[in-house]
C-alpha cells in the first residue's frame, strides 16, 4: 500500500514537470511557425519595428565638453532591422570628408542631430554631402557637425567648441520638433533617460537664471548596465534578426505613441498649444541655448539660420490626422513656436515643412519614402528633398550665386 502510494506521489510530482515541457514546446513550435510565416510575406509586408543596432567596429564615444561624439578617423557599419549604413568620422571626429581648420571656399557649418548626422543612410547620401558635391559642387563647402542623442545646448558647445575653428561663413542648426526640446531638458532625461550618458544641461535656478551644468551617471548605474549586457550578450544577436520579436516590437511602439499622444506625454507634448510644466521648461531652456549660440556667432563674425525639420509625425498624413484630432493639439504648433522665438532673438529662420509637403503631395512617395520604414530617421529620398531645398537659398545668404 505504501509503495503503491510513494509511486502515485512520484508520478503526481511528475505530471506538473511533462505538462510544463509541453507548453514550452508548443510554444517554440508556434513561434517557429510565426517566424517562418513573417519572413515569407514581401518585403513590403514584413514588420518594420525596430529592435537595435549591430556595430561591426566602435564608432561613438564620449567627449568632455558636450557628451558624445564619433571616434576619429574611424569607420563602422550600423546594421539593423532595415538598413545598413557606412559611417566614417574624419580627423576631427565628424562625420564629414577629412578637412583643414583653413578652407579655400566659403563655408557653411551644420549642427544638429542624427538627423543630420546620416542615421541609416551611407556617407555619400547625407545632406550635406549631395549639398557639396552635387549641388554646389565643390564651390561652398557644408561641414557636417552632426551627432546622434544631442540637443540645442550640446549643438551650441559644439559651435563653441569646434565648429567655429573652421571660421565658417554660415552656420545653420537643424531643428527637429520631437527630439531637441527633449534632449535639452534635464527632466526628461532624469525620469525617462537615466542611463543616457554625461551630458551638459543648461538649468535653471530659483532666481531664474541658467546655469551650465553637466550631468553624471553614477557608478553603480553604470555597473548595473554594464552587468545586464553582459548577460544578453549571447541571446541578443539571435532576437535582433527574429522577426516575430520585430512584429512585438511595432505593435508596442504603436501602443505606447498612443498612450503618450492621449496623455500628453514624450514627443507628443511639442503639440500641446497648452504645454504642461516640464514641456514649458524645455521650450525656455531652447530658447536659452538659441541666445546664446547667437552671441557667439555674431561675435566671431558668422550668420546663423534655424532651420526647422519636418519631423516624422508631420509628413506621415494618418499620424497627422490622429495628433490634430486631439483637443488642445496643432500639428503645426511647434513651427509657429519656434518661428516666433527667433523673432525675438533676431535669428534667421527657414521651414522645410512646406517643401517636405510640396513633394509629398506631387510624388506621393511609396516606403521608405521620406523616413527609414523601421525608424523615422530620413531614409536616402529625405536627405534629396531637404539638399533640394537648400540649394541656392544658402549660397543667397552668402552673397553667392552658382550657375549649374
Amino acid at each position: 500500500m505504501t509503495r503503491v502510494f510513494m509511486r502515485d506521489l512520484s508520478q503526481s510530482r511528475r505530471r506538473p514537470a511533462k505538462l510544463m515541457a509541453a507548453a514550452c514546446l508548443i510554444a517554440l513550435e508556434t513561434l517557429l511557425v510565426l517566424e517562418a510565416l513573417l519572413r515569407a510575406l514581401p518585403a513590403r509586408l514584413r514588420p518594420s519595428g525596430r529592435t537595435s543596432s549591430e556595430w561591426s567596429a566602435p564608432y561613438g564615444v564620449p567627449h568632455p565638453a558636450w557628451g558624445s561624439w564619433h571616434r576619429p578617423d574611424a569607420c563602422a557599419t550600423e546594421t539593423a532591422d532595415c538598413f545598413q549604413a557606412r559611417y566614417c568620422a574624419n580627423s576631427f571626429g565628424m562625420r564629414d570628408k577629412p578637412r583643414r581648420l583653413a578652407g579655400a571656399v566659403p563655408r557653411v557649418a551644420f549642427l544638429g542631430d542624427s538627423y543630420l548626422e546620416g542615421l541609416g543612410v551611407d556617407d555619400g547620401e547625407t545632406m550635406t554631402r549631395l549639398l557639396e558635391d552635387v549641388w554646389w559642387q565643390g564651390r561652398i563647402e557644408a561641414l557636417n557637425l552632426g551627432v546622434r542623442n544631442i540637443g540645442t545646448t550640446q549643438e551650441w558647445l559644439i559651435y563653441r567648441e569646434l565648429a567655429r575653428k573652421f571660421r565658417p561663413d554660415l552656420v545653420v542648426l537643424l531643428f527637429d520638433n520631437t527630439t531637441d526640446p527633449l534632449d535639452n531638458s534635464w527632466w526628461f532625461r532624469r525620469d525617462h533617460r537615466p542611463l543616457a550618458g554625461t551630458r551638459p544641461y543648461l538649468l535653471k535656478d530659483a532666481a531664474g537664471r541658467f546655469e551650465l551644468v553637466h550631468r553624471e551617471n553614477s557608478q553603480a548605474q553604470l555597473a548595473r548596465q554594464a552587468g545586464r549586457e553582459r548577460r544578453m550578450s549571447w541571446l541578443l544577436p539571435l532576437v535582433r534578426r527574429s522577426m516575430v520579436l520585430r512584429a512585438l516590437t511595432a505593435v508596442h511602439s504603436r501602443g505606447n505613441s498612443a498612450r503618450m499622444l492621449v496623455r500628453g506625454l514624450g514627443p507628443f507634448g511639442a503639440y500641446a498649444t497648452r504645454p504642461d510644466r516640464d514641456w514649458e521648461l524645455s521650450w525656455e531652456t531652447t530658447e536659452e541655448a538659441l541666445a546664446r549660440l547667437k552671441e557667439d556667432v555674431e561675435r566671431d563674425g558668422s550668420k546663423l539660420l534655424v532651420i526647422q525639420l519636418p519631423d516624422h509625425f508631420q509628413v506621415d498624413p494618418q499620424a497627422a490626422a490622429e495628433i490634430a484630432a486631439r483637443p488642445g493639439y496643432d500639428i503645426l504648433h511647434p513651427n509657429r513656436r519656434l518661428r516666433e522665438m527667433t523673432r525675438r532673438l533676431g535669428i534667421s529662420y527657414l521651414s522645410l515643412y512646406e517643401p517636405f509637403m510640396r513633394h509629398r503631395d506631387r510624388q506621393r512617395p511609396a516606403q521608405p519614402g521620406f523616413n527609414l520604414p523601421c525608424d523615422p530617421h530620413w531614409a536616402p529620398l529625405g536627405h534629396r528633398v531637404a539638399a533640394e531645398a537648400l540649394a541656392d537659398v544658402l549660397p543667397r545668404m552668402l552673397g553667392k550665386r552658382l550657375v549649374r
